[in-house]
């Protein structure tokens, strides 16, 4: 086999290892979305919904079997009976990760504001190293990191 024949051969196999996990993301997110019936009129916008979540996973990064098992717990335990859109779908993949950062900037954030009222309180004496880390622990706890 010449390598250009080869390499057809793969983008075929990649092909239909890519159609077969939308496929099953399709299926999976149908059983746990009774109302997934509203949200296509026709198969044309099933397809269409399968082209759409294949180029937003690549364009997000959703590459491991893991990320979509995340993002089919997500729609699991999404009390909404209806079909989420791709980028929901994106969002359930990404989760914890990305909530994990978000968690982190806000509590740095919260530290700084909380920094800055401590040290106008104390006449712009700025917190010791031991009542920073106590502050900031307890941010933590708030944030439930």
């Amino acid at each position: 086999m010449t390598s250009a024949a080869q390499a057809g051969q793969q983008d075929q196999d990649q092909s239909k290892q890519s159609e077969d996990i939308v496929n099953k993301i399709l299926s999976e997110l149908k059983a746990c979305k009774p109302g997934w019936r509203a949200a296509f009129k026709s198969q044309e916008e099933v397809d269409r919904y399968k082209v759409q979540l294949l180029k937003a996973c690549v364009e997000n990064g959703v590459k491991t079997m893991e990320q979509i098992e995340r993002g089919l717990a997500g729609a699991r335990a999404n009390t909404s009976d209806f079909f989420p859109s791709q980028g929901k779908f994106i969002e359930w993949c990404n989760g914890p990760k990305q909530h994990h950062e978000h968690a982190q900037m806000a509590m740095a954030v919260k530290y700084n504001k909380e920094n800055r009222k401590q040290a106008k309180l104390n006449g712009s004496k700025s917190m010791n190293r031991k009542d920073k880390r106590d502050r900031l622990n307890d941010i933590r706890k708030g944030l439930d990191l």
